[in-house]
């Protein structure tokens, strides 16, 4: 397996990889931001090299900035596919619907109201009212889950901590020391 160069890192292939250097790279600025060094050097088998906090998180906020973009224009044409997709297959459905009530419309009972058959043709005809009524209630309710679903975990997620990371990489360590989640 070759390894990748740091300008693949930083441009990925695709959108997955994209979210996932993204994913990766603010969660390390994050972590290191809450470090606490005591001095700016680490000492490793007698070899000591020196670290400055302020310039690793620089690094991590930058590669954060160009990594949201990339992700961004990674993600928008395949966000916009599973968009339209949803959206056709609900449009075609709810044309199926349509044409259903219109060919029950056109071709439905023709005998005489008082009779045992069309009394109950209609009662069919109401449970497949509310059948179908409550089925595309739930159609709704899948389409926007579906759609919260593209708009939040495959995007907002990712480029809400990217942008945690590149402008505030400190808010993790601020959260903590105020105890921020105690009050939640």
């Amino acid at each position: 397996m070759a390894s990748l160069s740091p300008s693949e890192h930083l441009t990925p292939d695709d959108a997955k990889k994209a979210k996932r250097s993204l994913v990766f790279i603010s969660c390390c600025t994050l972590i290191f931001a809450t470090f606490d060094f005591a001095e700016n050097t680490l000492l490793f088998l007698n070899l000591e090299i020196i670290v400055s906090q302020e310039k690793m998180v620089r690094v991590g906020q930058l590669s954060c900035m160009i990594l949201i973009i990339v992700f961004v224009l990674r993600q928008l044409p395949s966000s916009i596919e599973k968009l339209a997709q949803n959206y056709f297959l609900r449009l075609e459905k709810i044309h199926k619907r349509e044409i259903t009530f219109a060919q029950e419309d056109m071709y439905g009972p023709h005998e005489p109201e008082t009779s045992a058959q069309a009394h109950l043709d209609v009662i069919k005809s109401d449970l497949n009212f509310q059948r179908s009524r409550k089925q595309t209630q739930f159609n709704s309710l899948i389409f926007t889950a579906t759609a919260l679903n593209i708009a939040i975990v495959d995007i907002v997620l990712p480029i809400s901590l990217g942008v945690v990371a590149t402008y505030n990489p400190y808010f993790v360590d601020e959260a903590v020391r105020n105890q921020f989640f105690r009050r939640i």
